[in-house]
């Protein structure tokens, strides 16, 4: 093997291979970069012969790149992405101006690599300023079309109802739907991982009320529909904090993604939903793309997921 021309490699050609493998087309690739179709294949052959390396196929009426091509258009991505955040931060630093990303979380995805990832972009970049808004999801998704949030955490109930061209999705992990008990219910002891739903057709539930409209059925009335009976809803919380607190000292039960961080002192158990193992519902990242000024730290973030 000989050596690398690593001097070689400049930004100009990384983005040319990037846009090249995005667009699967040097011609595409060409006409968003405005240069001619001959550059953009010189810069490519210049790449391969500066690192040794393939990474393209010619064929007669289209290109492929190879596996190595693909896997360094993906790693150059990543990091042109950081190069152009690193530069937005210096301007910022030089214009005295504060770097603030504005985030949301939904009551319902308190998980661990939602934190997990925020702590991680606060220790990579300390000077950013992070501004949270905890609330419902519909409330959220109202804010980030507004611009006034950045990026939030979701889950993806409400996604079928989203009609925007600003917002951007990406799907963070699965999870399921849980039944949540108190110390106090006849079940909480029980050596069983999962419950039927039917066993609660008689409880009373906690529910999160995500709409001011008064005929709007909340999401565990509408999972409780599905399987053929009407919950009996004892009060209606405005997060899901509260409807904890109304499920430890209200004889409540609460039906909730298995996202949520418990306590031990709180002396609630959560049950997976028989019917429902086999229904993987998502948690997701939303970002308004219109926020040019946030989005190298909402890249840099959605990076680390």
């Amino acid at each position: 093997m000989r050596p690398i021309d690593y001097n070689g490699i400049s930004y100009k050609k990384m983005h040319v291979l990037v846009t090249v493998a995005e667009n699967s087309s040097m011609k595409d690739a060409a006409a968003k970069l405005n240069v001619s179709v001959s550059s953009i294949s010189k810069t490519i052959s210049s790449l391969e012969s500066d690192l040794g390396i393939q990474l393209i196929i010619h064929s007669p009426n289209r290109i492929d790149i190879t596996p190595a091509g693909k896997k360094l258009a993906e790693e150059w991505h990543e990091l042109l992405n950081q190069i152009t955040f690193s530069v937005e931060m210096a301007h910022n630093i030089q214009s005295a101006k504060p770097s603030v990303l504005k985030l949301g979380i939904a009551d319902q995805i308190m998980h661990k690599k939602c934190f997990k990832t925020i702590y991680q972009f606060k220790n990579n970049y300390p000077a950013v300023d992070l501004h949270f808004v905890q609330n419902h999801n519909r409330y959220l998704m109202k804010e980030l079309l507004a611009g006034q949030l950045d990026l939030a955490f979701l889950t993806a109930l409400d996604l079928i109802s989203l009609d925007s061209d600003t917002l951007r999705w990406k799907a963070v992990e699965n999870y399921h739907m849980c039944i949540y008990l108190s110390q106090h219910h006849p079940l909480y002891h029980t050596d069983a991982a999962a419950l039927s739903i039917s066993q609660f057709k008689t409880d009373y539930f906690v529910a999160i009320q995500e709409s001011t409209l008064l005929n709007c059925n909340t999401e565990t009335e509408k999972i409780c529909l599905n399987f053929g009976f009407r919950p009996l809803i004892k009060t209606y919380a405005e997060n899901i904090s509260s409807a904890l607190l109304q499920v430890q000292f209200g004889s409540c039960v609460l039906m909730a993604p298995d996202l949520l961080t418990l306590s031990p002192s709180c002396q609630i158990r959560r049950f997976f939903i028989e019917e429902m193992l086999g229904t993987d519902y998502q948690a997701i990242v939303l970002w308004n793309t219109q926020n040019q000024a946030a989005l190298p730290y909402v890249q840099a973030l959605l990076q680390m997921l």
